[in-house]
């Protein structure tokens, strides 16, 4: 068992360098346990400690070099980062629905398991450059077979879904597939899906959706993952993935660096900087004057701003600060009502401590549907603070909107519309 923990250890730690990165996360969320009653390996999930449990059988394990180790490991993520488990679960609940057998219900089960098998090697092989574990013919796997789509079905899988493999296999097959039993232990005696292991899903999610470390690929299958959740049967699985909308983007106090922006927002809603008037003279003061001179306060019309901060995980810890102190500090002669955004718009409180809401991906064209079915009058004003980096967007007054810009300052979405490198406003003097 000791052996078997270093090589799990071990495999995690490869995976890494193979740009691996899901996999690897994956695989910290479970353990690796010794198991006589299956003939290869498999994932499961531990009621108890509620973790992920990676199943190898012993003699299997010992036939497997380091190299293959880490390909097996891997394997059994891809099929969670697939969710393979509630695909298996929506399929299977709608062949009960339509009062299908068990027998059927179980062949099916069982040429789904190729067709995933297919998907998850061609994945290994083709997306992450993993060295393809020996089929049974080479005599390496036992009684594994390793299936591939090339010499399953002609073709590659790993652009393919399970679905379109699965309706290409030859039924011959079913006869030489076992099914994936221990997969019971994600599903509860009724039916439905674990509820750890919901949650446990979805905390994994969350932690990755806004990981700027994350490849274009892996953000992708984030979002699936999201998305699979979201349609589940099980209505449980299916709420989880809907509350899964904006993460909290934590920040550490605000920025001590100051903005100079005042020019910009009096240019803008083509408003003077107020002037402090002063009382006139009192006769009966007369003696004491010029020493003493009252001032009053005339009341001016507070001018409402909307301001969009750009929560994305491109938008690092430093940057959001920045955005958050800009809108805190904003002169008092403006009123701001502020939302943050990703690829959903989030009401935001600048003067209360909450953290800004974000989320995978940069929708400029969110802000303005928001505008669009929230506002009866449209803003005079308009501010994004951003990097700049996202989607195309057309506002109905591209001249009320102005781009703060920070970090990678890309100004192509921007087009022709005002827009300023919040570098060049800092105040030169400014304690950090």
């Amino acid at each position: 068992m000791n052996n078997l923990n270093f090589r799990f250890r071990k495999a995690i730690d490869d995976m890494v360098f193979v740009n691996h990165y899901l996999a690897t996360e994956l695989c910290k969320l479970g353990y690796p346990v010794v198991c006589q009653d299956i003939p290869t390996a498999g994932v499961g999930w531990d009621p108890e400690k509620k973790k992920i449990i990676f199943f190898f059988n012993p003699t299997f394990a010992k036939k497997l070099n380091d190299e293959e180790f880490c390909f097996v490991v891997a394997h059994e993520c891809i099929h969670l980062l697939n969710s393979h488990v509630f695909l298996l679960y929506n399929e299977t609940q709608k062949m009960k629905k339509l009062q299908k057998s068990q027998s059927q219900i179980e062949n099916y089960k069982k040429r789904m398991n190729i067709a995933m098998d297919c998907v998850v090697n061609d994945s290994l092989i083709n997306l992450y450059d993993l060295p393809k574990l020996l089929t049974e013919e080479e005599e390496i796997s036992g009684k594994c077979k390793i299936w591939y789509g090339k010499e399953t079905i002609g073709v590659h899988c790993h652009d393919m879904t399970a679905q379109d493999v699965y309706n290409l296999l030859p039924d011959e097959l079913l006869k030489t597939v076992e099914n994936h039993d221990n997969w019971n232990s994600f599903y509860n005696p009724d039916g439905s899906i674990n509820r750890d292991f919901v949650d446990t899903f979805k905390n994994f999610i969350e932690k990755n959706i806004q990981n700027s470390a994350l490849s274009d690929d892996e953000a992708d299958k984030i979002d699936e993952m999201k998305k699979n959740m979201q349609q589940c049967n099980d209505v449980y699985a299916a709420k989880a993935g809907k509350d899964i909308t904006g993460t909290k983007r934590p920040i550490d106090g605000i920025s001590r660096e100051t903005l100079n922006w005042n020019k910009i927002l009096y240019k803008f809603v083509d408003k003077k900087r107020g002037n402090d008037d002063w009382t006139k003279t009192n006769r009966k003061l007369t003696h004491v004057y010029p020493d003493v001179i009252l001032p009053v306060y005339k009341y001016v019309d507070r001018e409402k701003i909307f301001c969009a901060i750009d929560a994305s995980p491109s938008i690092s810890p430093q940057a959001l600060k920045l955005f958050v102190s800009v809108l805190k500090n904003t002169p008092k002669h403006f009123e701001i009502d502020a939302i943050s955004f990703a690829t959903q718009c989030f009401s935001y409180n600048v003067r209360g401590n909450e953290s800004p809401q974000g989320g995978q991906g940069t929708n400029f064209g969110i802000i303005e549907e928001y505008i669009q079915n929230n506002f009866k009058v449209y803003p005079k004003v308009v501010f994004v603070l951003t990097d700049g980096e996202g989607s195309i967007v057309n506002p109905q007054y591209p001249d009320r909107w102005g781009w703060l810009l920070y970090g990678s300052c890309a100004t192509n979405y921007c087009k022709d519309m005002k827009h300023y490198n919040i570098s060049d406003l800092l105040e030169k003097n400014a304690k950090i």
